[in-house]
């Protein structure tokens, strides 16, 4: 079997481009070749091109998926455009890592830091306001409803979708997906190894990027009134300046530490020593992978109930959820973590049992093989769906 991969980026950069490289490499250990499209503008990174037969710049993306012939194109960031060109020539399915087809802003949550639900339409522009942040000046920038509609029209007839959550796979039906072409699989995880690292219990963890959409100013909140626990904040973000102001703010600069981001072994070692990781996100988390990999280590969850979160949150098995944008509630949450360290070792231990069960690197491999093989065996050169067993958490 022969995959195209299409993405904007050959580099370490974040999740989307280490499940590429990844999945790239657990494909080949089970003799699929693999070729890489990047922009031609994307970030590189020559390390990245291991697990890929061939790698190169999209110049004409229909043209190279004619002249590659691959079996199926699975494509991570691509444009309504780009899967158009790649449909041509093979059947192609898109990862939906984000909320950036689905969202003006991307984050799904109102000006007023109200976690959103509603599919796209004109009162999108009331909640939003119709602005975008950029990275050029003025930082902001208009967003277009009809371009986005455009977009979402695109890929509903140019590609199947696959999603990391069954939240995500409503929400795509409810934006006129057809189900039969939205196609669940849960990411992977890796079995975090045994390790001697000695876990603190009143440590609290923090790991994504540094956006008002994570909700890291809540928990700060909330932290402010357990004078316990402190706080080690992984990862960057436009607006580390701000959340470093909230801690100057709210008197935290003691217990509250940020260490920029973590890869690896020190991710790892994080992981491994917090007394709970918290997710405080605003923003429907599509999966929540790093609160997963924190179970992984035997390390519970305290999360905003919003997105896919509920597929692997067990409240008071795995962890504590919580409302988002509830300072209060998550400080309600911050006080069992504080009080109860042996009841939160054990959800950890029930969430490491969990993610070892159904959220193997093997299971999603399998699952992903079978959506791809589905295409083969069709008569149909592009069919529209296949079935790929998926377990609700």
């Amino acid at each position: 079997m022969h995959v195209t991969w299409i993405h904007d980026h050959a580099a370490f950069l974040g999740g989307a481009e280490s499940y590429v490289f990844r999945t790239a490499e657990r494909l080949r250990a089970r003799g699929v070749r693999s070729t890489l499209l990047y922009r031609v503008d994307g970030a590189f990174d020559r390390r990245f091109l291991a697990p890929f037969d061939g790698a190169f710049p999209q110049v004409d993306v229909g043209r190279q998926v004619a002249d590659l012939a691959p079996d199926v194109v699975y494509a991570q960031k691509a444009s309504g455009r780009v899967l158009r060109a790649a449909a041509r020539h093979a059947r192609t399915l898109r990862f939906v890592h984000d909320h950036a087809l689905f969202c003006l802003r991307e984050h799904k949550y109102t000006l007023r830091g109200a976690t959103c639900s509603r599919p796209l339409g004109a009162h999108c522009y009331a909640r939003c306001g119709g602005l975008k942040r950029s990275e050029g000046f003025p930082g902001v920038r208009l967003v277009s409803l009809g371009g986005l509609q455009r977009e979402q029209a695109l890929h509903r007839r140019h590609a199947e979708l696959v999603v990391g959550s069954l939240y995500l796979k409503r929400h795509a039906e409810a934006h006129g997906f057809a189900p039969r072409r939205v196609h669940h699989l849960p990411l992977p995880v890796d079995r975090a190894a045994p390790g001697a690292a000695r876990r603190d219990p009143r440590r609290l963890l923090f790991v994504g990027a540094l956006l008002r959409s994570k909700g890291l100013d809540v928990l700060l909140e909330a932290l402010a009134t357990r004078p316990a626990l402190h706080l080690r904040v992984v990862g960057r973000g436009a607006q580390r300046d701000w959340v470093a102001g909230e801690v100057r703010r709210l008197g935290l600069g003691a217990r509250v530490r940020l260490v920029g981001p973590r890869h690896g072994r020190a991710l790892a070692q994080e992981y491994a020593e917090a007394g709970a990781l918290v997710l405080p996100s605003r923003t429907p988390e599509t999966f929540g992978l790093v609160a997963v990999e924190a179970l992984a280590h035997g390390t519970p969850v305290v999360a905003s109930a919003v997105g896919g979160v509920g597929e692997w949150l067990v409240p008071w098995r795995t962890g504590l959820a919580v409302p988002s944008n509830d300072a209060a509630a998550l400080a309600r949450a911050l006080e069992v973590v504080e009080r109860e360290p042996m009841r939160m070792a054990s959800m950890g231990e029930r969430g490491r049992a969990l993610v070892r069960r159904t959220l193997s690197p093997e299971r999603h491999l399998d699952g992903l093989l079978a959506l791809f093989q589905a295409g083969r065996a069709a008569a149909a050169p592009r069919p529209e769906a296949c079935s790929v067993p998926a377990e609700v958490l």
